[in-house]
């Protein structure tokens, strides 16, 4: 029998960090530049600034639901979502997508902040500023 999709949560949770933790560790060590990224995002005007944050943060929850996706397609037919009955992935995949974004929003797990990181690199860049 399929251990309940509630009770994966945590694990899940463990090993999405733990990736995603890696991965920003590699992109934010490949990223140059002295200043903090809160000096060189507030340097950007306030329209590139929220669409560079907007973007980082989805770019986040997107690579989390699928991580968590991959994982809880593990689980089995049986769980408190009905899995086994008519519409059981929809409500499991509304479940996973709800799981990322939430995630996401208490902090995340350090991918947005890199993502970010990156982003205003290349728009210094293009203004022909500091790269």
């Amino acid at each position: 029998m399929a251990a309940p999709l509630a009770a994966l949560a945590p694990l899940a949770l463990n090993v999405a960090t733990k990736v995603a933790g890696k991965v920003a560790d590699a992109v934010t060590s490949s990223a140059s530049g002295t200043r903090s990224t809160e000096d060189r995002l507030a340097a950007l005007d306030l329209r590139t600034r929220a669409k560079i944050e907007k973007t980082s943060t989805d770019f986040e929850a997107v690579f989390l639901e699928n991580m968590l996706g991959q994982i809880f397609a593990s689980t089995g037919s049986e769980g408190p979502l009905g899995q086994n009955g008519t519409g059981g992935d929809a409500y499991k995949s509304m479940l996973v997508n709800e799981y990322a974004r939430t995630i996401t929003k208490s902090g995340g797990v350090g991918i947005a902040n890199s993502v970010m990181s990156e982003m205003i690199r290349i728009q210094e860049r293009a203004a022909g500023g500091p790269a």
